[in-house]
This record gives C-alpha cells, sequence and structure tokens, in this order.
C-alpha cells in the first residue's frame, strides 16, 4: 500500500477514533447511577446486620456520644450510660455467640417488667466495662457525633438511633465513588476501563465495615481526597493556595481519623521534595513555595496539635500507651522483630493473604466464625497479586500524569502493607486473641482502607495490561463484569444469616 492509500485510509478512520462512547455521553448520569448504587447497597447491608458487631462497634459508637456532648476523653474510661442502654437495648449475641438459644430474643419483643429487670441487672455491668478505644483521633468522632445529635433533634431514639448513625456510611461511600472517578478521569482519562471502570468496582467493593459504627469507615474518602489533592498539585501549576490548603486538611483528617494512615504522611513529604525541585529548577520558587508553604501548614500544624494535646493529657504523644497496656501488648526486643516469622516465605505468604482477604470482604463474624467464601478468598488474593503486579510492568509503557500517579498509586499500596507488616513484628501480643503469639501478624486489612482509590485504579490498570498481554483486551469489560458478579453473588450469599436476624434493623418495630 502507498503512503498517500495509507493515508487515505487513516483519514478515513480518524472520525471512528474519535466517535465518544455511550460511557462519555453520559458521563455524569452515569457516575450518578453508579453513586446511588454504591450508596443504596451499603444501605441495604447495613441494615441487615445488626448490633453490635465483633469490630469493637459498641466502643466506637461510646466514643460517637462522648463526642456528640463534647467531651474528648483523656484516659481510657469505661462506658458512659447512654451508651450501656443503647448496648443493653440492641445488643445481639449473633456475632460471637456459637449458638443463639430460643430464649435469647430481641429485649423490644419482651414484656416492659421482663425488659426492666434485665435492664437493671445488666446496665451496671456494663457501665463498668472499660472503652480501650478510648484515646482514638477525633475527626470521625466529631463528624458522627454531631450526625448523632442530629438524629436526636429529629427525635429519634434507641435501636432506630444505631442505624441512624450507620446511616451516614450511605453518603460517605457514594463519595468515594464520585471522588474515584474524578481521580481516574484526572490521570487516566484516556483509558475509558480505568475511567469507569475504577468507580465500578468500588460499588461492589464488599469492605463489611462501611456497614458499621467504626472510625475506617471515613479513612478511603480523606485519604482518597489529600492523594489526588498531591498529586493534582504536582500536574497542575496553577493550583490555587486554597486548594493547596484543603489538600493539606484532607492529609490532616486522613491522619487523624486514623493512625494508620501515616503512610500519607509520607508520601505528603515526598510529593513536598518532588515539588520543590521541580519548581526551583523551573525558576518558579517566588511564586510557587508560598503554596507549598501553605500545604504544608494546613497538614502539619493540625497533627501537631494533636500530638501535642495527647503528650499533655496521655503521656505519650500516639495516645496509643495506654491501650497497649490495657491490651497486655509489650515492646519485642530487636532480636525478637528480627526473628519475626513473616520474614520467612511462609509467615510473609501468610501475611499477604490474610491481609489482602479481609481488605476485601472485612472481619465479620457470625456464631464464631468468619463471614466469608473461601472461594471468593482466593479470588481476592489471587487476583490481587496478579493484578497489582502486572501494574507494574504496565508503569513501563505509562507517560506523564498517568505515570506519575501509578508510581504514586504504588508507593502508597506498598508502604501501608509494609506498615502492617512493621507493625505487626514491634510486640509480643500475650494472651491476646487476634493478635496472637500464635498468629503474630496485623491482617485487618480495613486498617489499610484508606488505599481504596489507589488501589481500584492500579487493579485495573494490572488487569487491562495482563488482557492485552493475552490478546483479550476486547474483552476486559467482560472480565471485569465476571469479577464484580462474583463479588455480588458471594457477599449476598454469605450474608444471608444476617439478614434472617431477628435483631436487624428489617425486624425491629416502628
Amino acid at each position: 500500500m502507498s503512503r498517500k492509500n495509507r493515508k487515505n485510509q487513516a483519514d478515513t478512520q480518524t472520525p471512528k477514533a474519535t466517535n465518544p462512547s455511550f460511557f462519555q455521553i453520559h458521563e455524569r448520569r452515569v457516575i450518578l447511577i453508579l453513586c446511588i448504587l454504591a450508596g443504596f447497597r451499603v444501605l441495604i447491608f447495613s441494615a441487615a446486620f445488626p448490633f453490635f458487631n465483633n469490630v469493637d462497634e459498641e466502643a466506637h459508637l461510646d466514643l460517637i456520644c462522648k463526642y456528640s456532648v463534647g467531651h474528648v476523653p483523656t484516659r481510657v474510661e469505661n462506658f458512659s450510660h447512654e451508651t450501656a442502654s443503647l448496648i443493653c437495648w440492641n445488643f445481639t449475641p449473633e456475632y460471637l455467640h456459637s449458638e443463639l438459644s430460643r430464649s435469647q430474643l430481641p429485649l423490644w419483643t419482651e414484656s416492659e417488667y421482663e425488659s426492666g429487670q434485665y435492664l437493671r441487672q445488666e446496665m451496671p455491668n456494663t457501665e463498668h466495662m472499660t472503652n480501650h478505644e478510648s484515646t482514638q483521633p477525633p475527626v470521625y468522632y466529631m463528624v458522627a457525633g454531631a450526625w448523632l445529635r442530629l438524629g436526636q433533634l429529629l427525635h429519634i431514639s434507641n435501636g432506630h438511633l444505631l442505624y441512624w448513625l450507620r446511616l451516614i456510611d450511605v453518603p460517605i461511600y457514594a463519595a468515594l465513588v464520585w471522588l474515584s472517578w474524578l481521580f481516574a478521569r484526572r490521570f487516566y482519562g484516556q483509558n475509558d476501563f480505568i475511567r469507569f471502570g475504577a468507580p465500578m468496582l468500588l460499588v461492589v467493593f464488599p469492605q463489611d465495615v462501611f456497614y458499621s459504627l467504626n472510625n475506617d469507615v471515613l479513612t478511603p474518602l480523606l485519604f482518597g481526597a489529600g492523594i489526588y489533592g498531591l498529586l493534582s498539585i504536582h500536574a497542575d501549576e496553577t493550583r490555587t493556595p486554597g486548594f493547596h490548603v484543603l489538600t493539606g486538611l484532607a492529609v490532616a483528617a486522613a491522619f487523624l481519623t486514623k493512625f494508620t494512615n501515616l503512610p500519607l504522611l509520607l508520601i505528603l513529604a515526598a510529593a513536598l521534595i518532588i515539588r520543590v525541585r521541580k519548581v526551583v529548577r523551573a525558576g518558579q520558587a517566588r511564586r510557587e513555595m508560598p503554596k507549598l508553604a501553605l500545604l504544608s501548614a494546613s497538614a502539619l500544624v493540625p497533627v501537631a496539635l494533636w500530638l501535642i494535646r495527647n503528650k499533655i493529657a496521655l503521656g505519650d504523644v500516639t495516645g496509643t500507651k495506654t491501650k497497649i497496656e490495657y491490651l497486655g501488648w509489650t515492646h519485642n526486643s530487636l532480636n525478637a522483630i528480627l526473628h519475626h516469622p513473616i520474614f520467612t516465605p511462609g509467615g510473609a505468604a501468610y501475611f499477604w493473604s490474610g491481609l489482602m482477604k479481609t481488605f476485601w470482604r472485612g472481619e465479620f463474624v457470625w456464631f464464631g466464625k468468619i463471614v466469608a467464601s473461601p472461594g471468593a478468598d482466593w479470588m481476592y488474593v489471587i487476583s490481587t497479586t496478579l493484578f497489582i503486579a502486572a501494574s507494574v510492568f504496565a508503569m513501563r509503557k505509562a507517560k506523564g500524569d498517568e505515570r506519575f500517579a501509578s508510581v504514586m498509586g504504588l508507593a502508597v499500596f506498598g508502604t501501608s502493607v509494609l506498615f502492617m507488616g512493621a507493625l505487626s513484628t514491634l510486640y509480643d501480643y500475650g494472651e491476646c486473641f487476634y493478635p496472637s503469639r500464635a498468629h503474630p501478624y496485623l491482617t485487618s486489612g480495613r486498617l489499610i482502607s484508606g488505599t481504596m482509590i489507589p488501589f481500584a485504579v492500579l487493579y485495573l490498570v494490572g488487569l487491562d495490561y495482563l488482557m492485552e498481554k493475552v490478546g483479550l483486551r476486547g474483552k476486559r469489560w467482560w472480565a471485569l463484569g465476571i469479577i464484580m458478579a462474583a463479588i455480588l453473588i458471594s457477599e449476598s450469599v454469605i450474608s444471608v444469616p444476617a439478614f434472617q436476624s431477628l435483631y436487624n434493623l428489617y425486624h425491629m418495630p416502628l
């Protein structure tokens, strides 16, 4: 074929290549629908699981109640009277007990005399229970405490008030899906599979912490906002001082929601170093350095103030010392750290697989057994290992902002995993049930759930790369659809017992 013919053929193909897809034509409507679907799924499952789950839900409720009246604990405290009342009225034994006897029915089904007798007996015991989460950082509890006050102003009470509290998870999760679209559109906008696939994957992401009262609920949104802001500042020199301040506040809020978001502060430091070098070389220091100073101050000042407060009120900057002492953990010696089983092939594999299973589906148990499907668990572990590894190879052909976003996304996910591994080695867990001396691994994936947006993107980047390598790139949407269907089916099947519970919102009288 001559050069002229090839040019003519290319010209005739140009309109087809630039024709927008259905997703692109109706992009905002599609994303809005995905956000609604995500929120609806969280709503349905949040109403199905009764109170109080095994992931310290009653402890988080106690802090929400205390923050709602302006009380910020300065030590490990017992449950408040309000918390004890809510626990006694709504507690189900279905999570941790091996079976449910016929006599164990919701308290609201009992007569006024019988329920009164029970409350008089149990309330003092519950009020004397210790809340080991008392010294957690404040952001989630401030938000949830305000939401609790709103519910009380609307005259919502007792069990309905608890489900009202969980209702806040719905807009949070919908906003997370929306943010994932912004992230993918900004840095992977030329690839519809990433641009729309990332929010689609999050719509069905089965992490059960979002059906709960837990400070991990807010982490992915704030963490995602922080990483999005940092990458945007690196990519766009026209970002305003206000945007720098908001990005810094998002980073600070993520850390002050959960200290396991420490890797985001490390990414902030790396992003600042890279940005400073870039503006100095470009001769833009006078214009850009004040904005970077605002970014640093807005991120670090709130963190520093809280850490100073902890040192004054609790005796240590993180405030975790009292919790660790309460749990009976002690610090490992350097020799014990170096000989930790995580440094063996078997230990590393156990840690990685356990962390990835709970990162995907969470940690709920039902009648003492993990709410999980073995087949789905191994799908999560194997697909994550393959696709994240493949995303590393995909970076080699990526350019510009997309490449930088992939590198930083992998860095933040990898650093978070390594941080959990490092924490696993630091302590002798004594008589603790989890982690334990027999299995000294912190494998609670919710603790790194802040990485959900960059993880979802990298997961799809790897899937896209592998499908192209095997000559099936045209079937990548089918592959994603199969994964999403498998997730939905698995989550629905394993959650059937919760939907049948007499203690959940569906069986609660109006």
